[in-house]
């Protein structure tokens, strides 16, 4: 389980964090007869952004979506639910009706009311959908995202999470990385990191170019980008 991985301070400030960001904590009894957390009952929206933050909502939708893209360049398949694609945030009203806390994640979705906001081009629903959508064309477009694909992470910057992505048949190297912070961050990576020859690279997501010069890839990365690079 988590625990193998996190420390119990990770585990513990990821808890007091989706808190405060509105979620509904589930416990068990753990053998020394005290409370363990087991679950945390969340969207995807508010388990990134909090309910009551006073924040830009282009900056919540970056943030949103470099999280989901985290989840898009691992092996195997992700499960997409409609919630957790579309950003929907914690429904507190319907736990308070029904007293599950589960039910926070599973709020009725009127179809004909979201398909009135996504006319809208500027509202959260349609920017969304503009940007996740290049995130799952490209994902399903190449064949370095195969489920049974190779995944080699690198560990270039505690603030951008680097993975390298090949097809089952070892080529179409496709490099993802994801600012996890609101900073500016550049990452450089050697060529020899990469284990490819290639100097000349383009973004599936935002159609920028980037050229190596000596024998280094440098990237610049606002805060939540997300670029996943594919050699020319």
């Amino acid at each position: 389980g988590v625990k193998e991985i996190l420390s119990k301070e990770e585990i513990d400030f990821i808890i007091q964090t989706a808190k405060e960001h509105g979620a509904y904590i589930s416990y068990k009894m753990a053998e020394d007869h005290t409370e363990a957390p087991y679950e945390i009952n969340s969207t995807w929206w508010s388990a990134i952004n909090s309910d009551i933050a006073d924040e830009d909502i282009a900056l919540q939708i970056k943030r949103f979506l470099a999280s989901r893209s985290i989840a898009l360049v691992l092996q195997g398949v992700p499960g997409i639910y409609v919630h957790g694609a579309s950003g929907t945030p914690n429904d507190h009203e319907r736990v308070s009706k029904t007293g599950v806390k589960r039910d926070v994640n599973r709020g009725v979705i009127d179809i004909r009311v979201a398909a009135e906001r996504l006319k809208d081009p500027d509202s959260k629903g349609s920017l969304i959908r503009r940007a996740g959508s290049k995130m799952y064309l490209a994902r399903t477009r190449h064949r370095a995202f195969h489920p049974h694909g190779d995944l080699r992470v690198l560990m270039v910057s505690p603030d951008v999470f680097t993975a390298l992505r090949a097809s089952p048949e070892g080529d179409e190297p496709i490099l993802t990385m994801t600012n996890v912070t609101d900073r500016t961050c550049i990452v450089e990576i050697p060529l020899s990191e990469l284990n490819v020859e290639q100097t000349r690279w383009h973004d599936l997501i935002g159609a920028k170019k980037w050229i190596v010069e000596n024998e280094r890839l440098s990237v610049s990365l606002e805060p939540y980008d997300v670029v996943w690079l594919k050699s020319l």
